[in-house]
């Protein structure tokens, strides 16, 4: 089978159930996870795993050679800009063709939360770049509230 989308963040909050989706309707995708010892939980029948690094281009061009579809996401940092971008541009060079984005509801670039300007900024790069895109806006995961959990005994 051919690899035709790379899924960011695969171990991640919206990239494993995305690559669990995928799998079971049988497409094959890589996943690309940062740690090798959390291989296990990507590993499948038409899962390719590969281990990445925004940071490191070499890992980057060995994630996407062969993709025409990636799902980009990261976790927020001081450095997303600069590795989402990063990754639109070294995807465009390998000759990925459309990358989904995952953003966030409220995302301009005169938003008055930093995080929100950042993906505007990776959204307009990605426009500028030539691929096509989607940009996915969320308002918020419950998941993001498992943290906040007390337990009562």
């Amino acid at each position: 089978m051919k690899t035709t989308i790379l899924i960011t963040g695969a171990t991640g909050n919206t990239g494993l159930p995305l690559v669990k989706q995928l799998t079971t309707e049988g497409v094959p995708v890589r996943a690309m996870i940062h740690t090798p010892e959390k291989r296990s939980m990507v590993e499948g029948n038409t899962v390719d795993i590969v281990v990445g690094d925004f940071k490191k281009r070499a890992s980057l061009e060995q994630a996407l050679k062969g993709i025409e579809s990636a799902y980009l996401v990261s976790p927020p940092a001081l450095d997303q800009v600069r590795d989402q971008t990063a990754f639109v541009d070294t995807a465009k060079a390998m000759g990925v063709k459309h990358i989904v984005k995952l953003s966030a509801l409220g995302t301009a670039p005169d938003s008055p939360v930093g995080l929100l300007r950042w993906h505007a900024e990776i959204e307009d790069h990605i426009r500028r770049s030539g691929l096509k895109y989607t940009f996915l806006h969320p308002h918020f995961f419950m998941e993001n509230l498992l943290a906040n959990a007390v337990k009562f005994t």
